[in-house]
């Protein structure tokens, strides 16, 4: 049995499901989807949350912190862009396929400068 905390409202730590934030939450711990009313209890945000820079990477980033040392980059997927290159343009988030995500700043920084002309810091 997971000694996961998803239904402890007060000791739960978790993140918006980036596809579904509305509605869903990832538990931290066991990164199960968790329906927002039930995982975060009267909780509204996320007290500790972990840089998701690993999506873009590849690797897991080891780093976790407060939400406020985080931004949040939008950058195209690799299998996206040779058809935005052909259209001569990226569209507009979320219909264009990009994809958003909550990096430490310097993890943020680092994409942006080796993948300029797809990824960016996204102004929240």
């Amino acid at each position: 049995m997971n000694n996961c905390k998803c239904h402890v409202g007060p000791e739960w730590s978790g993140r918006p499901n980036p596809e579904n934030p509305d509605n869903e939450w990832l538990c931290d711990e066991c990164g199960r989807a968790v329906p927002a009313s039930a995982a975060i209890g009267t909780a509204v945000e996320p007290r500790t949350v972990h840089c998701e820079c690993g999506d873009y990477t590849g690797e897991r980033c080891e780093w976790t912190g407060s939400p406020d040392d985080t931004v949040v980059v939008e950058y195209m997927p690799m299998y996206l862009r040779a058809s935005h290159e052909a259209a001569r343009n990226v569209g507009r988030y979320p219909h264009n396929g990009a994809v958003r995500i909550r990096c430490e700043r310097s993890c943020a920084e680092s994409i942006v400068e080796h993948d300029a002309d797809w990824a960016w810091i996204v102004d929240e």
